[in-house]
């Protein structure tokens, strides 16, 4: 595999579009935040998108770069307001479809879309996630291990142990686990409540 249109997952998501969806383009999104000044508390986090189906040559050009939204305020931004708007537009973009030009074609063809990976560094990825960071209980994105605080160096670190057998997290045990923790206002396998 040499890119994200030669793996499976994309794959098998292309092959979820029935033939009446016309051309499809799909979309690796990327969110972080940050400071604004370095005297000030003021934030800014903007969500990109990036077309997978452009040449990877080209994909990540400024010109090719989409902001779908931008977020400024004090501290973080609540992510699941964040992120609905960009989910409602590309759920939209995926039903209604939309005209556009593709790379190398002379004209317009009816597209849909998807949002189909999203890349992060661990903070943004647990606040995406509305999971524990990297550095709380339950945090580990494979397996539902708490997990232990040690000592190293001259602070501590956050560690899962090898001898401990875990329950492996899977796409039905996230999905269960984040309405559970909505239903109970409670933090479950460290899926949050608050969306």
């Amino acid at each position: 595999v040499s890119d994200i249109c030669d793996g499976v997952c994309y794959q098998d998501t292309r092959l979820s579009f029935p033939e009446s969806a016309g051309s499809y383009v799909s979309l690796l999104f990327n969110t972080d935040g940050v400071q604004l000044y370095k005297s000030s508390s003021t934030n800014i986090w903007p969500i990109f998108a990036v077309i997978n189906e452009l040449p990877p040559w080209i994909r990540f050009m400024k010109k090719n770069c989409i902001l779908c939204g931008l977020w400024q305020g004090q501290g973080k931004p609540p992510m699941g307001a964040l992120l609905k708007l960009f989910v409602d537009a590309v759920n939209c973009l995926s039903c209604k479809g939309f005209a556009c030009k593709p790379y190398g074609h002379h004209q317009l063809v009816q597209c849909t879309t998807r949002a189909v990976a999203c890349t992060a560094d661990l903070p943004a990825k647990a606040d995406v996630l509305c999971m524990a960071h990297h550095s709380g209980n339950y945090s580990c994105l494979a397996c539902e291990q708490k997990g232990v605080h040690v000592p190293r160096g001259r602070g501590r670190a956050h560690v899962f142990s090898f001898t401990e057998v875990a329950q492996a997290r899977t796409k039905e045990s996230f999905k269960r686990n984040s309405l559970d923790a909505v239903q109970s206002q409670q933090q479950v396998y460290s899926n949050q409540f608050s969306v």
